[in-house]
């Protein structure tokens, strides 16, 4: 019974993000390449805790699955790089 809910508590756990958070991620696709849909990835403050994404045109569907990915989703920034940057 005690290793039903053990592997009962990790299925769960992996099922809510498979990075710990988007430093982990970055990490990841820093080592093994970043996938089609993604632009660019950049520090949005200079630190490694926020982390800009700019997707490649109208991926919405591809940020939820970044936002998924995570355990927890602070520091993570998503664009489209396909979006005119505003100046004022």
């Amino acid at each position: 019974m005690i290793l039903i809910c053990v592997l009962s508590f990790a299925i769960t756990a992996f099922a809510q993000g498979e990075y710990k958070n988007v430093t982990e991620l970055y990490e990841y696709w820093e080592a093994n390449g970043y996938p089609d849909y993604v632009g660019t990835v950049f520090s949005t403050d200079g630190s490694m805790e926020n982390i800009t994404i700019l997707l490649v045109d109208d991926n919405s569907t591809k940020a939820d699955d970044i936002k998924s990915m995570l355990a927890d989703a602070s520091g993570l920034h998503l664009e489209q790089l396909n979006s005119p940057i505003m100046s004022y």
